[in-house]
């Protein structure tokens, strides 16, 4: 597409507005660095040495912007070859041993010049933008990486990173063996969410205090899967026994996000669905919280020393345990489906449940805008699923070998779904 075709007069000037203020951004970041204490000295040992500045970013980047305007493939690269030779020859000329940040930098506005003046305007608004806080956070990013993010902890998010981004990807789509029952790519996702909750936990509880990024992992966990968060719960108390308890009140604050989350698939399919079971889900919710204050309680005391709750930020083998133990009620789940079929909706919605509580509570609501439940049937057999998925977390808990937590997990979960079960009795 010819770049200056694309925009007309308003455009160029919209266009070299962002050239400039681009420019300016870095620019300034550069001569601040220039100005430096530390680069000072060493021009006064060395007066003809200098980095490149404001300026030089500035004339880079009305360089990129003519160029885009010319749409001269030849006349790009000579601008941009050209503008390469001659911040070598003036780095030459210096020699003086530094970084290649100040060139790539000037570099860069020469890109951003030539985006402006294209469709990617914004794009080119958006990476100066970033360009110019990266440069200005320049120490404390160097502090960050060199003194607060330790070997280890750098590592462990490599292995996370190759979990999410490459293990993941090379995993066989759909289902394989005796009833479908083998989901590479659902129990690897099962395995990436649990590891993800010990992963964002342990940095919650580095760079916050131990209460608030337990309170945060607690939402996000909730949020994305109970499953998966009490199952990484289960593996913190195994690691850190002494905040059982603690950690359980995390616990049942992240299942109780559950009941809110349940109402807002309902409201998808259904608004007045979504009202009409509205109370018995605000019952469990509120049960929910009072059980995680109440059983949580003893496990408060002041904070004498920050405990992590991780060794580390990634172990995988804990997350395969869990992925095995995942992969045995999926076929579990798969085999009642396909035992009972469509006669025994209850207990299918039942067996689902273990697993999987929100597909659950989308295919009865679905069924009840088709006329074929009631609001009763509905609401009860969302408290059937997450009762079914409550006895699979149970398990998962029990793992940690620790009573102080499976035991008041356990309770935890008796109080909220018998209270679940007296309000659809009464409401």
């Amino acid at each position: 597409m010819d770049p200056a075709a694309s925009v007309n007069p308003l455009g160029w000037a919209l266009g070299l507005a962002v050239t400039l203020a681009n420019a300016f951004l870095i620019g300034r970041n550069l001569t601040r660095d220039s100005h430096s204490h530390s680069d000072s000295a060493t021009t006064a040992r060395n007066p003809g040495q200098r980095k490149p500045g404001l300026r030089d970013s500035m004339l880079f980047a009305l360089a990129g912007a003519i160029a885009a305007v010319a749409n001269q493939p030849l006349l790009t690269a000579s601008f941009f070859l050209g503008g390469t030779l001659i911040l070598a020859v003036a780095r030459w000329q210096n020699q003086v041993p530094r970084g290649l940040t100040s060139e790539l930098a000037v570099l860069l506005c020469f890109g951003l010049g030539y985006l402006s003046l294209t469709e990617h305007l914004a794009l080119a608004a958006a990476v100066g933008i970033i360009s110019a806080a990266l440069l200005s956070e320049k120490e404390s990013l160097h502090r960050f990486a060199t003194s607060t993010l330790s070997d280890a902890e750098f590592t462990d998010t490599l292995k996370f990173l190759a979990v999410v981004f490459i293990i993941y990807p090379l995993l066989p789509e759909g289902n394989y063996g005796p009833y479908g029952f083998f989901a590479p790519r659902k129990i690897w996702f099962f395995i990436i969410l649990v590891s993800a909750v010990s992963y964002f936990g342990y940095f919650f509880a580095k760079f916050f205090s131990e209460k608030h990024g337990r309170l945060l992992t607690a939402i996000l966990g909730g949020l994305a899967s109970t499953t998966a968060y009490t199952g990484a719960a289960s593996k913190m108390v195994a690691e850190d026994p002494a905040h059982a308890v603690p950690i359980v009140r995390a616990a049942l604050l992240a299942n109780s996000i559950m009941f809110p989350r349940m109402f807002i698939l309902i409201a998808v399919i259904d608004h007045d669905l979504a009202l009409r079971a509205s109370p018995v889900l605000a019952v469990m919710t509120a049960t929910g919280l009072l059980a995680a204050w109440w059983l949580g309680r003893s496990g408060e005391r002041p904070a004498v020393t920050q405990s992590r709750h991780f060794s580390n930020p990634f172990a995988l083998r804990p997350a395969l345990k869990f992925g095995l133990l995942f992969t045995a009620v999926l076929f579990i789940t798969q085999l009642g489906r396909d035992v009972f079929s469509q006669e025994g909706q209850w207990i299918t919605g039942l067996v689902g449940g273990l697993l999987d509580v929100d597909a659950v509570v989308l295919s009865f609501s679905e069924a009840f805008r088709d006329g074929k439940f009631g609001a009763v049937d509905v609401t009860s057999a969302c408290v059937l699923a997450g009762f079914a998925n409550a006895i699979f977390k149970s398990i998962l808990a029990f793992y940690s070998r620790q009573p102080a937590f499976y035991l008041r997990l356990m309770a935890g979960f008796l109080l909220i779904f018998s209270a679940g079960g007296l309000a659809l009795v009464l409401l």
